[in-house]
C-alpha cells in the first residue's frame, strides 16, 4: 500500500496543477466560515433593514447544532476542484504513456488501480480532515460557546463528508478511465452533472410519478447524504436522515471501483 501511494504522490508532488487546484480548494475551505460572518455582519449593522436582522438571527450559519450541517453543505460545492485533480492525474497516465511505462517497469494493472484509489481515498480523508478543524476553529470564534460537547454536536456530517467526497471522487475517476482525455472527461461529467441527470430526475419525478427513484442516482442519490440545511427554515422541512444515502454511496464506490478495473482490465494499453 505505501510503496503504491509512495509512486502515486512522487508523480503529483511535481505537478503544477495538482498543487494548484489543491490550494484553491484550500483557499475555498477557509473563505466560507470567513464571507458568512462578514455577511451577518453586515447584515446585523445599523445599515441594513430590521427585516433583513431578523432574519439573519432566524437563520444562524454558526448555531452549533447546525454548524457541521451547514459547513459541509456549501464545502460540497468545492469537490468539483478535487475532481479535477483526479481526473488530470488518471488521464495524463494515458496521455504521458506513463500507465503504459509502469506497466513495463512490473506494475500491475491491479497494482495500478489501487495506487490511484489509494491517492483518491488519502485525499479524501485529508479534505475531511481539514473541513474538521476548520469546523472547530469555526465553532470556537463564531458559535459563541467553547463547550466542546456543544461544537462537536452533529459532527456525524463530517463523515458523510467524507462519503460523499471519497464516492464523487470515483466517479470522476471511472470517468476519466473511460474517456482517457482531460478536457473532454471534465465537460461530459459537468454536463452530466447539471443537464442529464437533473432532466432524468425531473422526468422520472415529474413526469413517471416514480420520485423514489431519485434517490438511486450517481449525483442525486450521494447529494442525499447531505441534504439542504436551509430549507426546514423556509420549507419547514425536517430532513430527516435514512441511511438510504449511505448504502448508494457505498453501491456506487463498490461499482465505479469495478467497473474501471474492468475497463483496465480488458483495455490495449
Amino acid at each position: 500500500m505505501f510503496r503504491l501511494l509512495d509512486i502515486e504522490f512522487y508523480k503529483l508532488r511535481n505537478s503544477k496543477y495538482f498543487w494548484i487546484l489543491l490550494i484553491l480548494f484550500m483557499i475555498f475551505l477557509i473563505s466560507v466560515p470567513i464571507s458568512v460572518n462578514l455577511f451577518f455582519e453586515t447584515i446585523r449593522s445599523n445599515k441594513m433593514t430590521r427585516e433583513g436582522r431578523t432574519l439573519v438571527n432566524y437563520v444562524s450559519f454558526f448555531y452549533t447544532e447546525d454548524l457541521w450541517h451547514n459547513l459541509t453543505y456549501i464545502y460540497k460545492l468545492g469537490t468539483i476542484l478535487l475532481a479535477f485533480i483526479t481526473m488530470i492525474s488518471i488521464t495524463n497516465e494515458y496521455n504521458y504513456k506513463t500507465i503504459k511505462q509502469n506497466i513495463i517497469d512490473g506494475l500491475s494493472k491491479k497494482e495500478f488501480l489501487l495506487s490511484k484509489i489509494y491517492m483518491i481515498i488519502v485525499l479524501s480523508l485529508f479534505v475531511t480532515f481539514l473541513v474538521g478543524i476548520i469546523g472547530v476553529v469555526t465553532g470556537f470564534l463564531y458559535s459563541q460557546t467553547s463547550d466542546l460537547s456543544l461544537i462537536f454536536e452533529n459532527i456525524k456530517y463530517l463523515g458523510f463528508y467524507f462519503i460523499y467526497v471519497l464516492t464523487f471522487l470515483l466517479f470522476s475517476f471511472f470517468i476519466a478511465n473511460l474517456i482517457k482525455k482531460s478536457g473532454v472527461s471534465i465537460a461530459i461529467m459537468i454536463f452530466y452533472i447539471i443537464m442529464i441527470e437533473p432532466i432524468i430526475v425531473a422526468i422520472s419525478t415529474y413526469g413517471l410519478k416514480i420520485e423514489w427513484l431519485s434517490s438511486f442516482y450517481p449525483i442525486n442519490g450521494i447529494n442525499n447524504l447531505i441534504s439542504n440545511p436551509f430549507s426546514r427554515h423556509f420549507f419547514k422541512d425536517l430532513n430527516r436522515f435514512t441511511l438510504t444515502p449511505f448504502f448508494v454511496s457505498i453501491f456506487y464506490i463498490i461499482l465505479y471501483i469495478y467497473l474501471t478495473y474492468k475497463i483496465l482490465k480488458n483495455r490495449d494499453l
